[in-house]
């Protein structure tokens, strides 16, 4: 059986309307490099049907140092998080991190290519810190797709209370047959909380809206998008912050 199915959908047709994972800010990661790339991925999400985003620059001491304090004073006008790179700097890098607007979530990454060795034991300390880890496109990590403890790990992962989120690129099968396998047994398990764009530039949406998936699943996604919503709000609040 093929996984993709033969019908074509967009980031419309799965109601993505509020983006939690993008790279946005001009020159502060491998994102956005300057003001005019920050107006067109603005643009291209907007006639993508994309409302509103949460900004999540990388936060890598060795590749993209940048701390939240820094962040903060530049960007007073910009919904923001970021997206923490568990390694050995970790620790130091999110002691004052950049949370969702919901107080609570971090988004977290590893390497793609290396496993990071302290990924359970920050989840558990992020856990009792009580804060709600989100890991980023668990489907792209090669130490997963290429391991047969990989789904076994990601279980643990969310009985750990991490979630965990999609990326709309890795629908269009560009990431290969093993991330592919990975992403079909995340999301017909309900592993998945969220979707996201994960934009690097307003060229990647032109990709991302010809993706061909089972009809079926199309409630699944959407779904996923609806989940989005809550990362935008202070817990019992009613409106924006």
């Amino acid at each position: 059986m093929l996984f993709f199915h033969k019908a074509k959908y967009t980031i419309r047709d799965i109601g993505l309307k509020s983006d939690i994972h993008c790279h946005i800010v001009p020159g502060v990661d491998d994102g956005a490099r300057t003001p005019e790339d920050h107006a067109n991925m603005l643009q291209a999400m907007k006639e993508a049907g994309i409302e509103r985003m949460v900004a999540t620059p990388h936060v890598c001491k060795s590749l993209y140092p940048n701390y939240a304090s820094d962040l903060r004073a530049v960007y007073k006008d910009t919904l923001l998080a970021a997206e923490y790179m568990v390694d050995d700097d970790f620790r130091e890098m999110s002691s004052d991190p950049l949370l969702y607007p919901d107080g609570k979530h971090i988004l977290i990454e590893m390497s793609y290519f290396e496993r990071s060795r302290n990924i359970l034991d920050e989840i558990f300390r992020l856990r009792e810190m009580g804060l709600c880890p989100i890991l980023a496109h668990p489907e792209r990590y090669r130490f997963y797709q290429e391991s047969p403890a990989g789904m076994a790990e990601l279980e643990k992962i969310v009985d750990m209370g991490c979630q965990l989120q999609l990326n709309v690129m890795s629908l269009t099968g560009v990431y290969g047959p093993g991330s592919k396998t990975i992403l079909r047994n995340l999301l017909t398990h309900g592993m998945y909380s969220y979707i996201a764009t994960d934009l690097h530039s307003a060229h990647q949406l032109e990709m991302m809206n010809r993706f061909y998936v089972k009809e079926s699943w199309l409630d699944l996604l959407h779904s996923l998008c609806l989940s989005n919503e809550a990362l935008f709000f202070l817990p019992d609040s009613v409106s924006e912050p």
